[in-house]
Parts: structure tokens; sequence; C-alpha cells
């Protein structure tokens, strides 16, 4: 398992990859002046233009001294990055659509191509991986589902993130046609619904479905959440 930092703020990369121009200074503390923030947008999207220009690199070179014949290769992230695509910094801030999606692709022995175009997360690579080796479905220890079973009518997915201050969880249930907020309570059996967001994290009233389709959401949450 490699875990890559450079694609990580602060986007650091070799001296030959500085090709876009200007940059803002390679350092951990970085905080944006408000007088020149036009200034430093700039600089610090062409760190991370350069900082993917060096990775494609080294990808593209470790792949190419992979036997893929007898090996499985999987490439992904753990968060997408924002440069203000959805008006902030940085990741793990908000359900937005460009800091939940991530790249992904798995190539090599028993891997067919096709591309996936339904939700799905992290949870399903383990059972992708283990029906490429072994044939089978879905392995009965994880909570994910294979990939490779080329069904697009899938389960709805499940984001969750912890409010501050409180031991409440609120998650996000993310399906093709809508993204729905929900706090689900500690303190009793209470889920609270908090909107449907857009794709950039936001709650707007204006996607909020008519109420006939109350019962298919409350199904898509019931058989999101319930035990396998």
């Amino acid at each position: 398992v490699i875990f890559i930092g450079s694609t990580h703020f602060p986007y650091r990369y070799p001296p030959q990859y500085e090709r876009h121009l200007p940059v803002v200074p390679d350092t951990a503390n970085f905080k944006l002046d408000p007088d020149e923030r036009a200034i430093q947008e700039r600089g610090l999207r062409n760190r991370y233009r350069n900082v993917l220009g060096f990775m494609d690199d080294e990808l593209a070179d470790f792949i190419g001294r992979v036997d893929l014949s007898n090996t499985i290769l999987l490439v992904t992230g753990d968060h997408g990055e924002s440069l203000f695509d959805d008006g902030v910094l940085g990741h793990a801030s908000r359900a937005s659509d460009v800091q939940c999606r991530v790249p992904f692709f798995m190539i090599g022995m028993n891997i067919p191509p096709s591309t996936i175009d339904w939700p799905t997360t992290h949870v399903d690579l383990l059972p992708t991986l283990f029906q490429a080796i072994a044939g089978d479905g879905d392995p009965p220890i994880t909570a994910g589902r294979s990939l490779l079973a080329g069904d697009p009518h899938r389960p709805a997915v499940t984001l969750a993130f912890p409010p501050k201050f409180t031991g409440d969880q609120e998650r996000i249930l993310i399906t093709p046609t809508g993204r729905m907020w929900v706090r689900f309570l500690e303190a009793k059996p209470v889920a609270r619904f908090l909107g449907f967001l857009d794709l950039d994290g936001n709650v707007d009233p204006t996607l909020t479905p008519p109420p006939q389709q109350a019962q298919h959401w409350a199904d898509e949450w019931r058989n999101t959440l319930a035990p396998r």
C-alpha cells in the first residue's frame, strides 16, 4: 500500500515541475491575505497544477513497471480537494461534490473494461478486489458491494459528518437524483431532516422533492442503513 502525500496541502513537488506560475510559497500555514486574495488563489491553483503533473508522471512510471498479467492495481484518494470550487479552501468542511468525489480506477488481472456511473464509496473496494481475485460475489465480512457486478440499480450511499460539540451524527444520503441531509440524535431515536443539498454542499429548498416521494426517500434510508 502506497499513500502519496504530494497532492495534499501544501502541494509539494520537485523544482522541475514548477511549470505553472506564479505560485504561492511552500508553507503549511498558508493564509489568504484579503487584499491579495485573487493573486493568491491563482498561485495556489498553480501549485496544484504543478503537483498533478508530478503525480501523473510518477503513477505512469510505476504502472509501466508492474506486470498487470498477475497483478491488480487500485488507485484512489481519501477525499476531494476544493480550491474555492465550492466557496472554501481544502477539504472536510462541507458535503460538496468536489470534496466528496475521489478518483478511482482498477486495472489488471480479471478486471474487464467498464465505467461505474452510480454512487459508490470506499467500502466497495474490498469486495470488488475480492471478486476479482476469487471470482465470487460480495464477501460477508464487509459492508460494501462489488463494483464488478455491473448492476446500476444499486442502493444509495451515505456519508457521515459528526457535528461539533455533540454526540449526534449527521449523514448525507447520496442517490443519482439528490442528496438528503439528516441529523441522527444521540439522546433519543430521532432523525431530523436538515434539507437537500446542491453540489456545493449548500441547502437548497428548491431541490426538495414533492411529498409524494417521501416514502421513496424513507425506503432509501432504510435500505442503506439496514445491516446486511
